[in-house]
């Protein structure tokens, strides 16, 4: 049973006895008093933490995030992030509305209530970011929204949110900048959207935030005054700019990726690896898997995109893209 007492006896242990080994001893008496803590129960109390990775292009890194459910869990996107820290990935990718989770559910989570317990998660999971070097990318409204297209209420749209949206920014800006790269808007398309995505970027800017642009319904061609840019080809094989983010979230490539083709599954480590190396080969700065509906723990995904990522592989950077058509995402939800 775990108390206090304990857990701050056995923190205080491991950092006394870290602090006065030699440096080659230092390493393996961490590593062993790690496997004590685990056993009793206790290894929440150090927590594993990388170096964040700079964004550049030519220094591919990967993300992975529980986009839609990712607000059930705190052990889960915990338990998500070490292993993103022990493979190799360097950031978690949420929406912060949730967005597809919240189907059927509009009415009873676009409320001030609501906003106030989203947020609450949010500093949560910024933290447990922070605490582990990783980035958190976050997407604080989907534009797809109030389509209809995917099972959604159409009267629960962006422009008829965006007192709410606008308080979720606010949250998010609060909180601080530390870690976090915030899109706004993810596939803008809607006046609505628009219009709070050119406010967001306005206000992040003044509070020093990193900002991606995720416009032209997810096919942007720039960073239209933001610091990055995110695009979401519909294939695996899809030559993508060196300076994109590049984002799996298109219905045609997650069913390609995902075991068995289906929409909401698992990943395929091998079409994964394939993913991953064709977009590093470009030096693309970020290759994100949007585990799209997933709700439990895929830890093979995580771990190939790490062991992807590190493989090393000669990389061509060049901005002269070959064009791709991306297909119209337009019947990819109809199973869900």
């Amino acid at each position: 049973m775990k108390t206090v007492g304990t857990a701050a006896t056995a923190a205080v242990t491991y950092n006394w006895i870290a602090g006065v080994v030699v440096h080659k001893e230092k390493r393996s008496m961490k590593k062993i008093w790690q496997k004590i803590l685990e056993l009793l129960g206790l290894d929440d109390i150090v927590v594993k933490k990388k170096k964040l990775s700079p964004i550049q292009v030519g220094v591919p890194q990967v993300w992975y995030g529980r986009v839609n459910w990712w607000w059930k869990s705190r052990d889960l996107w915990k338990k998500e992030m070490d292993a993103l820290v022990q493979h190799g990935g360097s950031g978690y990718m949420i929406e912060l509305a949730g967005w597809r989770s919240a189907v059927g559910q509009e009415s009873k989570w676009w409320t001030d209530s609501w906003v106030k317990n989203q947020l609450e998660l949010y500093r949560q999971i910024h933290k447990d970011a922070k605490d582990r070097g990783l980035w958190l990318f976050v997407s604080i409204v989907n534009d797809n929204m109030g389509s209809g297209k995917y099972g959604d209420k159409k009267q629960f749209n962006v422009g008829v949110c965006y007192d709410k949206c606008v308080k979720l920014l606010e949250g998010i800006i609060k909180d601080g900048k530390d870690n976090v790269v915030v899109q706004p808007v993810a596939e803008t398309q809607t006046a609505g959207g628009r219009k709070f995505e050119d406010y967001a970027k306005t206000q992040l800017a003044k509070a020093g935030f990193l900002t991606c642009n995720n416009g032209a319904g997810g096919h942007p061609s720039s960073t239209n005054g933001m610091n990055f840019y995110a695009v979401h080809p519909s294939k695996v094989s899809a030559i993508n700019p060196s300076s994109a983010f590049v984002i799996s979230d298109h219905g045609l490539i997650i069913r390609e990726m995902n075991i068995g083709g289906a929409l909401v599954a698992h990943g395929n480590p091998v079409k994964v690896t394939q993913f991953v190396q064709n977009n590093k080969k470009r030096g693309v700065p970020v290759i994100g898997y949007y585990a799209f509906l997933v709700q439990d723990y895929d830890g093979e995904t995580i771990k190939a995109l790490g062991n992807a990522v590190k493989a090393k592989m000669n990389m061509t950077i060049s901005e002269e893209v070959t064009p791709v058509v991306f297909e119209e995402d337009t019947h990819a939800y109809d199973s869900v």
